[in-house]
């Protein structure tokens, strides 16, 4: 259920973003620097990475209860999707730092 309203409004800010972007790159050429993207791309990432942390704490309940000798390399489709299961979280976590830091930044600082 958490997944799928978190994933209603990742859409929503998705349309969103979309729409602010045509707006700006039709009048605006300072796009990267205004703080309204950032703060979408914010929300955005935000969403991305609580929708992964739910899936992959519901793949962890499956796993430990699964009855047949399964693993999560099992569930992801090999070892090489258990990594890059694992990697895209500290990704997400990274990218929603960076845009915290770029969002609080001054604008003449560097």
């Amino acid at each position: 259920m958490t997944v799928a309203i978190f994933l209603v409004i990742f859409v929503i800010l998705c349309i969103f973003c979309l729409i602010t972007l045509i707006n700006k790159l039709r009048g605006n050429k300072k796009l990267l620097k205004d703080k309204k993207i950032d703060i979408i791309l914010l929300l955005l990432c935000f969403t991305a990475l609580i929708t992964s942390l739910a899936l992959f704490m519901n793949m962890s309940i499956y796993v430990s209860n699964y009855q047949y000798r399964g693993g999560v390399s099992l569930v992801t489709g090999g070892n090489f999707w258990n990594l890059m299961s694992w990697l895209e979280l500290p990704i997400l976590f990274t990218v929603c730092a960076i845009l915290i830091v770029k969002i609080i930044r001054k604008p003449n600082s560097i």
